[in-house]
């Protein structure tokens, strides 16, 4: 039997999004709806308040944790997603209710957000900061050890491996010829041009 402002949880476990006063109000099975914040600011002291302002503070320390995943948009917004909040609620041993729970797995598909593929991907730092090491290896292979991209035999990659054993690097012979395969895609095929 509902008591004047217990939360539907069927109603809420469709929102997509929660704001730090829903998900603290809806963590203690109130309807946000029915408690505005502004009248829980006033409220005077008592279980439900205390609990409201206790749960409301942790959620709000652990958004800016980025408990909740890292949108810096979640974040500004002080939005949680409910499945999520649900997750951090029962890692932390936060009462929660089991009705609300379960519906929120239900429809926790729905309410995912969607990744959009509308232009290609951007490479990210670690690929082109690769690239760059991969250029300044083969043109260091060219230049000062004479090494051939094309050429099906190269004494220089024993040039390098001696060179890097006498630094105290230890590579293997085909880790280097690897590694310069790979470089050679970055490589200009025609130097006079």
């Amino acid at each position: 039997m509902k008591v004047k402002g217990d939360a539907d949880f069927e109603y809420w476990a469709k929102m997509p999004k929660w704001n730090i006063h829903e998900a603290a109000l809806l963590s203690l099975g109130k309807d946000p709806n029915y408690f505005e914040y502004n009248q829980i600011r006033y409220w005077n002291p008592s279980d439900l308040s205390i609990e409201y302002k206790r749960i409301k503070e942790l959620v709000e320390r652990s958004l800016y944790a980025r408990c909740f995943g890292d949108s810096p948009n979640m974040i500004l917004s002080k939005q949680v997603l409910p499945y999520k909040f649900s997750e951090w609620a029962h890692t932390n041993q936060i009462a929660f209710p089991e009705e609300l729970a379960q519906r929120i797995d239900f429809y926790k598909e729905a309410n995912r957000p969607k990744e959009e593929v509308t232009s290609p991907p951007v490479k990210d730092v670690k690929t082109r900061e690769r690239e760059t090491f991969l250029k300044i290896i083969i043109g260091m292979a060219v230049d000062c050890y004479g090494y051939d991209p094309s050429a099906s035999r190269s004494t220089a990659i024993k040039d390098i491996q001696g060179a890097l054993d006498r630094l105290g690097i230890q590579l293997s012979d085909d880790t280097i010829r690897q590694k310069l395969t790979e470089a050679s895609e970055f490589f200009p095929v025609n130097l006079d041009s």
